[in-house]
């Protein structure tokens, strides 16, 4: 066994902290991110979730994992979290392309998407106002002999 005197004066301490004090790997104890649940069958439950436009809490609900780990699990990897934002937005794209097709397909659908996307053109209702959106006035009315100012709401 080797001895450390006061006579090296802090030279050997190194070497002394190296026999003492033994590096030891990283332990994979503590608690499993989906308590135990295989990780590819949560994240593919969770992909199916986003697919269908599950908010987070309904998606872990569906995945059958606690909101508050997947809120830690998409922290600590982005690559998911880019992930499903793509998902959420292929609900979207799905539903503008069947909107699509949908328009394409029926003049009467056509006709109606249009008098919703451009109202001032293809709008059946037409709205009438005044100056600023106020009331539309009339300037003169007679009535025998007063003439009165009216709006046309009265």
């Amino acid at each position: 066994m080797k001895k450390y005197g006061k006579k090296d004066n802090g030279k050997n301490l190194k070497n002394y902290l190296k026999d003492k004090l033994v590096v030891k790997p990283k332990s994979n104890a503590g608690r499993k991110w989906f308590d135990g649940k295989n990780e590819s069958e949560v994240i593919a439950k969770l992909e199916q979730a986003w697919i269908m436009d599950y908010s987070d809490a309904q998606a872990s609900l569906y995945a059958d994992i606690l909101p508050c780990t997947l809120s830690r699990y998409l922290e600590a990897h982005p690559e998911i979290k880019q992930r499903k934002e793509l998902l959420l937005n292929s609900v979207k794209m799905s539903a503008k392309t069947s909107v699509a097709k949908t328009v394409r397909e029926d003049g009467k659908v056509a006709l109606d998407y249009l008098s919703r996307v451009e109202k001032e053109k293809y709008s059946a209702r037409l709205e009438h106002t005044g100056e600023n959106g106020g009331p539309i006035t009339v300037n003169s009315v007679s009535y025998g002999d007063k003439k009165q100012k009216r709006s046309a709401n009265d």
